[in-house]
């Protein structure tokens, strides 16, 4: 394993967030897929909050379980795209050296998780399990737009997970 951070927050201390079993679902994304050197952010938080970074940075104005922040793909926006570009320049941004490695942020809504986990009849941490890795696969660009798109980066984060739950 090469040098792979992972940071983790929360919104609000109440959330059980098994920390343990999501590196590893993190760790093990990055090795699947040959990435040697990286760090991510994984902040949870309410429906409040990212039903709003939602509707600001794509458009809907709709709570969903998990938003991928990355420093390397733009992500579909589905608002009006006069919305989008308001107040920005036409400039690149800049990513400092020493974030070079840093491939974004993801925001998990904890308590979207929560009910997903019940409506799907599976684990809590198995809905978190797949969350994180899900978040991890849209910050390497991978989206499910189409069909696809979405069967392939099913069949990944089933993948990874299984690795995970195989070494435990």
């Amino acid at each position: 394993m090469g040098d792979i951070n992972i940071n983790f927050d929360v919104s609000d201390d109440s959330f059980d967030i098994p920390q343990d079993n999501l590196y590893l679902v993190a760790v093990e994304a990055f090795n699947y897929l040959e990435i040697q050197k990286s760090t991510v952010s994984i902040y949870f938080s309410d429906d409040d909050y990212v039903q709003n970074l939602n509707h600001q940075y794509r458009g809907l104005n709709e709570v969903t379980d998990v938003l991928s922040f990355s420093n390397d793909f733009e992500g579909q926006y589905y608002g009006d795209q006069l919305d989008l570009r308001e107040g920005l320049i036409e400039e690149d941004f800049v990513i400092p050296e020493n974030f070079q490695d840093y491939l974004g942020d993801i925001v998990i809504s904890f308590p979207q998780a929560c009910r997903q986990s019940i409506e799907n009849h599976v684990d809590l941490v198995d809905e978190l399990m797949k969350l994180v890795a899900h978040g991890i696969l849209h910050l390497l660009g991978f989206d499910h737009e189409n069909i696809s798109e979405e069967l392939e980066m099913n069949s990944i984060s089933d993948t990874i997970i299984s690795l995970v739950k195989n070494n435990a």
